[in-house]
């Protein structure tokens, strides 16, 4: 015993040092989230925009005007993509909110005859009743949190500012920031930093590269399935199912619900089991068959570790955490294998 206690007391005491600078870190960003989410953001939009402003460069406009440019593209079409999404809902809007009052309703009348589970229509109702009120009491509080909604809705506006500002520069002055960087490394490690960063980069682009692709992959199939069942409402799923590809596991569950969804709102409960059907094999093909072949075995990371990367972000910095909780443990796992193992992923090319 007291030779076990020995032999675990060095590896105890290191674990203690491990957490407490892993709390201090993350006590560090948890003050700084207003700046440190847009500076990850900001990084993954310009590894995404990259290409094209390397190719308006080729074409003879200037590092910033480049930039300028491509920014410029991208807003124009991420509101133009939001302004369509949102015109299709809001023109189904009376149509989805019937369709789903009547699948409440009948959904009452089905407990009523068959009182599955030991549930009667009294339960049911007590249950609807509990939903409305709790719904009531939000909306009575909501005055009350004007004043913070308001705060937060200024705080993801400014960060989505600061985040245009940090890419815009990232995109012009990349290079140059980047050789800054690698200066404050001593110079016996700046081939290892240099290397480090490279791999990082690589891995971030082709993160992007395969997400785009399984989200435009998955959009076409959702969308043609959705419209074989005559169902309305194709082009804002297939846009929620290509947003989706960038959250992996809760964004193709979130898509597929949303399909189902469409589907028997706008075409019955037998085109919700089709979709239901279809959005199922479709998520199974992408996590055996494609996701494997798009992103490359350099890039997979075990779902386990996808999944606490998720539920860890989330907890912590919210939706963006989800979002950007992937890529930084692909960016992350790539850089500590190329300090590891030099030049051994087929991602520099």
């Amino acid at each position: 015993m007291k030779r076990a206690l020995e032999v675990a007391a060095p590896y105890a005491s290191r674990l203690v040092v491990v957490a407490i600078a892993v709390w201090i870190a993350l006590w560090t960003i948890g003050r700084l989230l207003i700046v440190v989410l847009p500076i990850l953001g900001a990084i993954t939009l310009a590894r995404g925009l990259t290409p094209a402003c390397r190719r308006l460069r080729v074409w003879g406009l200037s590092n910033g005007l480049a930039a300028l440019v491509t920014l410029a593209g991208f807003i124009a079409v991420f509101v133009a993509v939001l302004w369509f999404a949102g015109a299709g809902l809001a023109a189904e809007f009376d149509e989805l909110r019937t369709a789903l009052e009547d699948g409440v309703d009948d959904a009452e009348q089905w407990f009523a005859e068959r009182e599955p589970f030991g549930l009667t229509e009294s339960d049911v109702n007590d249950v609807r009743d509990r939903i409305d009120e709790s719904s009531g009491d939000f909306v009575a509080s909501a005055g009350g949190s004007v004043l913070t909604g308001a705060f937060m809705v200024g705080q993801v506006a400014l960060g989505s500012i600061l985040a245009l500002i940090v890419a815009f520069f990232v995109l012009k002055d990349g290079a140059s920031l980047w050789q800054s960087a690698v200066g404050w490394a001593r110079p016996s490690q700046r081939d290892v930093v240099i290397r480090v960063g490279e791999r990082g980069w690589a891995a971030l682009g082709a993160y992007l590269r395969g997400a785009m692709t399984l989200g435009f992959v998955e959009a076409i199939v959702i969308g043609v399935a959705l419209w074989l069942v005559d169902g309305s409402l194709v082009a804002p799923v297939m846009i929620v199912t290509f947003v989706g590809a960038f959250v992996p596991i809760l964004g193709s569950i979130t898509a597929g619900v949303i399909a189902v969804l469409a589907a028997y709102v706008t075409a019955g409960s037998t085109a919700a089991l089709i979709m239901g059907c279809v959005a199922l094999v479709v998520q199974q093909l992408d996590n055996d068959l494609l996701a494997p072949v798009i992103y490359g075995r350099a890039l997979k990371v075990h779902a386990l570790t996808v999944l606490l990367g998720l539920t860890a972000g989330g907890a912590l910095f919210g939706f963006v955490g989800t979002v950007l909780a992937v890529p930084v443990i692909a960016v992350t796992l790539n850089m500590i294998d190329e300090a590891r193992h030099p030049s051994t992923s087929d991602l520099h090319t």
